[in-house]
Parts: C-alpha cells; sequence; structure tokens
C-alpha cells in the first residue's frame, strides 16, 4: 500500500479490490438541443457569404459580417472545404449564401443532421436524414418525376462552371415571380443572335418513346426565318429527328417531329410570345403532339406516322431517332435566336396538366425551381450552409429569426459491480460512533448484534481521489451471513483508457465525511467506498 499519510483528510480504513471483469464500459449516443436567435451569438455565429470572380488586392474594401469576416472570403473558404473538390453533383453554392457556424464546444461530435431548424416571418426550413436544408412551405406533391435533362443556368456567374460546348452566349438574370418582390430568380441564358448551345440528352426519342420539353422563352424573332429554341437536329436540313422547337417570324413556338420518308408533324402556338416571359411545354404522347403556354394547352395534333401499327413503309420502318447532339438557341452557324431561354427541361413521359401548371408557377415561393432543397448540413464540420437561386434566401442572417439544432455526443456508461462478502466492512469512521475522546468506539457498537445499514457508495482512485458518489434510495441493512452486490452506473464523456480498465475499487463507511479516501495501490485503480449507519441513528461497518 502506498503512503497517504500527507493527504489533507481521513484515511479510509476499509477498501476492497474491484475486479477488472465487474468493469463494463458502454457508449451511447446523446443529443442536445441549442436554441439560436437573431441578433444572439451564444450558440451560432451568422455569416453572410457571396462570390466574386477576383478577391480585391485590399480585403479591406470588401462587406464585413458583424465579427468582422469579409463575406467575399468566408465564400472562398466555404467552397473549397464543401463544394468546390466534391463529386456529389447535388453540392451546389449559388452566388450568395447564408451561413450558420456552430462552435466546437456546443456541437460536440457533430451536428444531427436532420435537427435542423429555422424559422422567421415568411421562411421555415428544416433539414432531412441526409443533411439537406429544405423550405418546409413548399408543397412538392405536383413536382413532376421522370427528368432527364436539366438547365437552369444558375451556377453560371462563375463562368468555370459552364459545362458545354457553346459561343457568344452571356448570362442574365432569370426569370422573375409575378408577384411578392417580383425578382429574378437565378441566371437566364441570353442568346443575342449569333450564339448557341451544345450538348448531349439521354434517351431514346424513338417513336414509341414518351417525352415532355419544358423551358421559358423571352424573345423578339426580327428576321423572316425560323430562329431554333431547342433541337436534336444535326442541322437546319436534317428530316429525321424527334423534336424541334422553333421561334416563328410572327413569334409563335413551331414544334414539330421528322421521321423517315419526309414525314412530319407540326403544331404551333395560337400566340405569340415576345412580349415577356412565357412558359412553355412542348410533349409527345403516343401518336400526339402537344403545346402549352403558361400552362394553357394551345395546340394538339395527332400523327399517323407516329403510332406504333403504322405500317405504310413495311420494307423500310418508321423512326424519328437519331444520334445528334442537343441544341439550344441555334446551330453552329445558322438559325439563331434572339432572346432568352431559362429552366430549361427534358422529361422521359407525357407530363399531366397539374404538372405543367406546376412547372409554369411563378408565384414567389412557387415551383419554378422545381426543388425545395436550398442548403446543407456539414455536420463533421458544425456547418449549416443555405444557398439557392431563389433570392428569399439571399441573406437569412439579417431577418429575426429562431432557430435550432441538436448536437451530438458520445458518452461511455460505466457500470462498477461492487462486491462485498458477508463479514466484510465492519468499522466505521462515522464520529458519532466515537467515544467522546474520540478514541474508542462505543460500547453498544462493538457487539456481534450490532447491524449496520449501507447509505452511500464511493469510488476512488489510487491516489485517493473520490470519483464519483451512489447515494442509496434508502439504507440498506449489511448483513454477514450472506454476500451482497451493489451495481455502480458512471456517466463519462471521454472513452475510458488504461487508467480505468485496470482498477480496483473500495467500499467505504461513512455517509458524514466524504473527504475521506481509500489507502492507494502501487498500480492505477479505483476503489469503491460503502458508506453505512447504524441502526438507530450510529454508523459502522
Amino acid at each position: 500500500m502506498s503512503d497517504i499519510s500527507n493527504y489533507p483528510g481521513e484515511t479510509v480504513k476499509a477498501l476492497k479490490k474491484i475486479d477488472p471483469s465487474d468493469l463494463k464500459f458502454n457508449p451511447m449516443q446523446l443529443n442536445k438541443t441549442f436554441n439560436m436567435y437573431s441578433g444572439s451569438t451564444d450558440y451560432h455565429t451568422p455569416l453572410q457569404a457571396f462570390y466574386v470572380s477576383k478577391l480585391p488586392q485590399n480585403y479591406t474594401l470588401g462587406e464585413q459580417n458583424a465579427n468582422g469576416s469579409y463575406k467575399t472570403l468566408i465564400y472562398k473558404s466555404i467552397d473549397q472545404l464543401f463544394y468546390k473538390y466534391t463529386n456529389d453533383t447535388e453540392l451546389k453554392l449559388y452566388e450568395t449564401s447564408s451561413i450558420f457556424s456552430i462552435p466546437q464546444k456546443k456541437m460536440g461530435q457533430k451536428i444531427k443532421k436532420d435537427s435542423f431548424i429555422y424559422s422567421s416571418a415568411s421562411l421555415n426550413l428544416a433539414s432531412y436524414r441526409d443533411g439537406k436544408i429544405y423550405d418546409s412551405n413548399m408543397i412538392t406533391s405536383s413536382f413532376p418525376d421522370g427528368l432527364s435533362f436539366y438547365e437552369g443556368f444558375n451556377e453560371y456567374f462563375n463562368i468555370d462552371k459552364i459545362k458545354y460546348s457553346q459561343a457568344n452566349v452571356t448570362y442574365v438574370p432569370g426569370v422573375p415571380t409575378d408577384n411578392g418582390s417580383q425578382q429574378s430568380v437565378g441566371l437566364a441564358s441570353l442568346f443575342s443572335g449569333n450564339g448557341y448551345i451544345e450538348t448531349y440528352a439521354e434517351g431514346a426519342f424513338n417513336r414509341d418513346y414518351e417525352y415532355a420539353i419544358s423551358f421559358f422563352i423571352s424573345g423578339t424573332n426580327s428576321t423572316n426565318s425560323n430562329e431554333l429554341i431547342i433541337s436534336k437536329k444535326f442541322d437546319n436540313t436534317t428530316s429525321q429527328y424527334p423534336f424541334n422547337i422553333e421561334l416563328s417570324g410572327s413569334n409563335q413556338v413551331i414544334f414539330n417531329v421528322g421521321a423517315t420518308g419526309l414525314l412530319q408533324g407540326q403544331i404551333t402556338s395560337s400566340t405569340d410570345v415576345s412580349s415577356s416571359w412565357t412558359h412553355v411545354v412542348c410533349q409527345k404522347t403516343g401518336s400526339k403532339l402537344e403545346l402549352y403556354v403558361n400552362g394553357t394547352r394551345h395546340s394538339t395534333g395527332s400523327f399517323n406516322f407516329l403510332q406504333s401499327n403504322f405500317n405504310q413503309y413495311r420494307n423500310s420502318p418508321v423512326n424519328i431517332s437519331n444520334t445528334s447532339s442537343l441544341k439550344i438557341g441555334g446551330y453552329t452557324g445558322s438559325n439563331h435566336l434572339e432572346g432568352y431561354l431559362d429552366e430549361i427541361r427534358i422529361y422521359n413521359k407525357g407530363l399531366t396538366t397539374s404538372e405543367i401548371s406546376t412547372l409554369a408557377d411563378r408565384n414567389e415561393g412557387g415551383g419554378m425551381l422545381q426543388t425545395n432543397i436550398v442548403g446543407n448540413i456539414f455536420a463533421e464540420k458544425g456547418f449549416a450552409v443555405i444557398s439557392t437561386p431563389d433570392y428569399r434566401f439571399n441573406n437569412l442572417i439579417t431577418s429575426l429569426y429562431t432557430a435550432s439544432y441538436k448536437s451530438t455526443v458520445t458518452l461511455y456508461e460505466m457500470s462498477s459491480l461492487c462486491r462485498i462478502d458477508a463479514g466484510d466492512f465492519n468499522v466505521t469512521s462515522n464520529y458519532s460512533a466515537l467515544t467522546e475522546d474520540n478514541t474508542k468506539y462505543l460500547n453498544y457498537l462493538t457487539g456481534s448484534n450490532f447491524s449496520p445499514y449501507i447509505t452511500n457508495i464511493g469510488l476512488y482512485n489510487s491516489t485517493g481521489e473520490l470519483l464519483a458518489i451512489a447515494k442509496l434510495g434508502q439504507p440498506i441493512k449489511k448483513r454477514n451471513d450472506v454476500d451482497m452486490n451493489f451495481l455502480v452506473r458512471l456517466d463519462l464523456d471521454t472513452k475510458p483508457g488504461k487508467f480505468l480498465t485496470s482498477s480496483v475499487a473500495t467500499t467505504v463507511v461513512d455517509q458524514s465525511n466524504f473527504k475521506d479516501i481509500a489507502t492507494g495501490q502501487s498500480s492505477p485503480t479505483i476503489v469503491s467506498r460503502t458508506s453505512t449507519s447504524g441502526g438507530g441513528g450510529g454508523g459502522g461497518y
């Protein structure tokens, strides 16, 4: 036993080693909720960030957040950490972002991904289990599935992100909402009469294939020839193609399909689309072509050659498919559009009227972007990043808001089985058990019939430091005829190491003097001390 005589307390007189097999450590994950409020930084740091193509040489010229950080530098940092080098195509950082930075001491090991909540006067956000933050006010039930191609041009504030073969196309503010603040949502493409985009569209697009093409357009054809909107033709002379959509000289939308044998089906919108932003859907279902303008069907037509049983040319089957790339806004050298295009989508099915209506919806908070996802939780780093083309989310931190998140921590439950054999722990250091000169036990406590009661169990380390006290709900009579076992559970905030796993325990008898310590061992130990009180108010082992 090591010498602990210098310890400023009273030495425990009864010890018992806890066998290592009686110590168990079980991990358990717990979550704690933290509330965030606008104007307070107790549990988060609110930040705004925005993109600039080139950082200024003098950062002091840039806009700052309340904590002194520069908004452009915050954007660059977030981009480098989470977006720029990711292979996740769903992770997108748009031109502006609102960021909630959670300090390490509050987030613990990580933020619980599905725990983020944000609420202001007009916006309500929450998060899914995968960490995506969504607009909980948005109704998505009518959003169509089957999307095979999408381009909204909303990332092209940074021209390095342009992924197409293109020429003479610029990117400008996109389609505005027609209520609320009536601001532009994201970006749109501007074709000035000599530009084009060329890319690939996935899909068979044969005669039995159903599809729908959705887009917004604003343009004025000042020529006598048709201008290309979107097509799967090699050039303007190709006769076999699944779709070709053009703007006529009278500013009407023309939708046609060409097949082998110079067969052609064509329908035209009944109104021009030059005056303002207009939503258009062109779709093929079976042998029928349909054209919708701003959610209303303007034109329809059925064509025999699109029927699967059409056999006019038995030796030359009718075919509308080809391997041509997707052309937008013009061919390389002809039919160039003068106007704007935005939110181009191709679906591998025909759309219902309700689905078409939601695509045409220009209400603030409506279905123009066809998603309720507005940001991401980066759980291990402690960031909630809200970034979307929707202007309503440009700067959430300046609004009056309440928000919350749950931190995740792992605790380790230590279970210690303290064994008291029959005949163990029959002395006490309770001062009330001593004579007035504190030298002897009172006579009635020294007899064999005296029955002490266990009231507390103390756990000590090898140097005599008290680690924990377990207090019993009621005193338990110490028996000398049978063994007694007590299970003590203790929550630890770190994973136990060698110090805990090679430990001993001592059981104590004194409920009045918990400064008493166990005698130390030659190796790292935990000791337990069981407190008892006597049957009439006195105490003893």
